[in-house]
């Protein structure tokens, strides 16, 4: 959700979170959805440290 895909915009971190537990329990399964939002601050680093390589354009992609 946090990362831009050729059909659609990356949204923020956050707000993606905010998605993510609207479907706690439908899409998501609880307990692994409440492990990632347990380290969710180290994710979003993760992110942040490589937001370079998703702004690079895709490969064979005009």
């Amino acid at each position: 959700m946090a990362s831009r895909r050729l059909y659609k915009p990356a949204i923020p971190h956050q707000q993606a979170l905010v998605e993510m537990a609207k479907l706690r329990g439908s899409t998501f399964d609880p307990l692994l959805l409440d492990q990632m939002l347990a380290c969710a601050h180290r994710c979003e680093e993760i992110h942040r440290t490589h937001a370079d390589a998703e702004s690079r354009p895709l490969a064979g992609v005009r």
